[in-house]
């Protein structure tokens, strides 16, 4: 598995169904605490294979995510925004293929994230190559809950939209490492 970036870095994954929002909270919060943030290394690699994927991409874009992840931490100031992580990709893996195979499980559970950010799928869902339909929406959103909740993984739903959901995102993040550094 891939190294953390320095430790005076905290990495915050934007978790989600589609139509959640994250890129586009990811791109304001890194605005917003002055620092870069993480595309998601998926959208690109959909393209690239014209729109269908396999079980055996998954890998490969669970690896591109982390590889992503550590080039752009070296330009990053205090925060990492991560437009999804390793969780969220297996999630979606056991949606549509089945169970997720061993070599991949270390990925699953994998802490090396300092926070979570479960953005609630109260934007609607709107169509695009990649995105199914509003019922796996609110599924994925589910599962995505229950298996950070199982995993005890430190997380903070943010919901609301626009400028509200950014200040929400914002004091959620101020708050959460607030209290694990002290005043």
């Amino acid at each position: 598995m891939e190294s953390r970036p320095a430790k005076s870095i905290l990495k915050i994954a934007l978790v989600g169904a589609e139509s959640s929002g994250k890129t586009t909270l990811a791109r304001e919060l890194a605005q917003h605490f002055n620092t870069v943030w993480v595309p998601e290394f998926l959208r690109s690699y959909f393209v690239e294979k014209g729109g269908i994927l396999k079980a055996e991409d998954t890998p490969v874009t669970i690896l591109g995510q982390l590889d992503l992840e550590k080039n752009i931490a070296k330009s990053a100031r205090g925060y990492l925004f991560c437009d999804t992580c390793p969780l969220q990709s297996l999630v979606y893996y056991r949606h549509y293929f089945g169970e997720i195979p061993p070599e991949l499980m270390p990925y699953y559970s994998d802490p090396a994230y300092d926070l979570y950010l479960l953005l609630l799928p109260d934007l609607g869902w709107e169509n695009d190559l990649q995105r199914e339909s509003a019922e796996v929406q609110k599924k994925i959103h589910q599962d995505l809950e229950k298996e950070l909740i199982r995993l005890n993984l430190p997380f903070v739903r943010i919901e609301g939209r626009g400028r509200t959901r950014l200040e929400a995102a914002v004091k959620a993040i101020e708050q959460f490492f607030h209290k694990k550094t002290g005043p």
